[in-house]
């Protein structure tokens, strides 16, 4: 069983290590239990509210509390113990931490795959009790973001095309005039503005996105030109994004990164959230196979999109 073996809370500077007798003191696991009672932030009365029942948050609604037993060598490992668990706890520590999302840290376990689940260490609790000597139980109160288990481990997979025009996806410089001699004489000219990128619009096809978990996970899609409105489609679900925008070398690339409280689409360093096409859509990444393609109304060679995401399960 998992909680038998090692698992670790926090961050590298500021980390509590369960099960681990390489270290001392020893944290023992004892239980970790899930509960659905929404933990509150602040109370206020709003303005239009029926009074202090209404909330401005309702940050994580659900909770973890994680029981154990701290076995430290001597009195002075159980002072330097009781600290590190207190400093696990402190909202001012984590929260400064640069590797902590506002306080929240990850918890990680090994079950089956080696999961993670982001939680924020409100409190600890730890009495000093001359029933166990300087063995003493503790509880750490954890506040959850939201309750999905991700793995621990990032899959990725790449979209790229594999057919291109018959001008082998060149990028034309805006100095320069083109055209292409007409089959009946004399000569056609191209109806576009330049610089543009030309070459496929088509995909390799569809391509298998495999997420082993329970729940729907976000991705993190990363596009690379050249490319002009380029389009992830999910064929499994119909959903797609696409960004009117014109990644016009190879050197140019789009970032779209999203999960349920924060949102960035930057392209070269700008942000281009306004230019999802109408009918786009944040799509996530669902159990099973998704079958995603990768087009754009022009594909130039080396063009692709790497797709990111964790597999991810129901905490209760």
């Amino acid at each position: 069983m998992s909680i038998y073996d090692s698992s670790t809370i926090g961050t590298a500077g500021n980390l509590i290590r369960f099960n681990d007798d390489t270290g001392t003191p020893y944290y023992r696991m004892r239980s970790r239990t899930p509960s659905r009672r929404e933990l509150r932030e602040f109370e206020a009365v709003l303005p239009e509210g029926s009074g202090i029942n209404d909330t401005t948050s309702y940050i994580g609604k659900m909770y973890m509390v994680l029981e154990g037993t701290m076995y430290p060598d001597d009195e002075n490992g159980f002072h330097e113990g009781r600290e590190a668990l207190r400093r696990l706890a402190s909202l001012e520590v984590s929260q400064d931490d640069a590797n902590s999302d506002n306080g929240y840290v990850l918890y990680k376990w090994d079950e089956n795959v080696g999961k993670q689940l982001p939680v924020k260490v409100l409190y600890a609790d730890m009495s000093e009790n001359t029933r166990f000597g300087i063995k003493q139980p503790f509880r750490l109160l954890c506040k959850i973001k939201y309750p999905a288990i991700q793995s621990q481990q990032v899959k990725t997979q790449t979209l790229g095309i594999s057919t291109v025009g018959q001008l082998g996806g060149l990028q034309i410089p805006a100095a320069v005039s083109m055209s292409i001699p007409s089959t009946t004489g004399g000569t056609t000219y191209f109806p576009m503005t330049f610089p543009v990128v030309i070459g496929g619009t088509t995909s390799e096809g569809q391509t298998a996105v495999t997420n082993d978990g329970d729940l729907d996970t976000w991705p993190t899609i990363v596009i690379y030109g050249p490319v002009s409105k380029p389009k992830i489609t999910n064929v499994t679900s119909g959903e797609f994004m696409e960004l009117d925008i014109n990644l016009a070398s190879s050197s140019d690339s789009a970032i779209i990164a999203y999960d349920q409280d924060s949102l960035s689409v930057v392209a070269s360093g700008v942000n281009v959230y306004g230019k999802l096409t109408t009918g786009s859509s944040l799509f996530k990444i669902k159990p099973g196979n998704n079958d995603l393609t990768f087009t754009g109304a022009t594909l130039g060679v080396g063009s692709q999109a790497i797709i990111n995401w964790r597999d991810s399960w129901p905490l209760s």
